[in-house]
């Protein structure tokens, strides 16, 4: 992932995200500006701090293995205002709420749905 300050060409910071062999879905950005998030096609999706980017903070997974619909892995990440908390939603149908500030970080899920959780 390489990230730029859009009034200057360069790239203000590059760092391998982890999606091995699989494409992101989607990336966001915490509120506070702190924290980035990569949704990606295997299932992950890897939480940054940006002042330290040579590891994720977090590898958050969803099991989309089981599913019966074209499988997507997590497609989808919404920020809390505080940056705190994070939600992501994925081809398995569920939603799962994760506390960044926890070394455990799930707090629980919701669903499973009809179908995949998209945009």
């Amino acid at each position: 992932m390489r990230l730029f300050d859009v009034s200057c060409p360069a790239a203000i910071s590059a760092f391998q995200v982890g999606h091995q062999r699989a494409d992101m879905a989607s990336i966001s950005f915490s509120p506070d500006g702190r924290h980035v998030i990569s949704c990606g096609e295997d299932d992950r999706a890897f939480v940054f701090d940006l002042r330290h980017t040579t590891r994720p903070v977090h590898c958050l997974k969803h099991d989309t293995s089981a599913s019966t619909i074209d499988n997507y892995g997590i497609t989808r990440s919404i920020w809390s205002r505080s940056g705190g908390r994070v939600w992501t939603g994925g081809s398995d149908g569920l939603i799962k709420e994760w506390n960044i500030a926890q070394s455990d970080p799930f707090v629980h899920a919701i669903g499973p749905g009809d179908g995949a959780v998209g945009t």
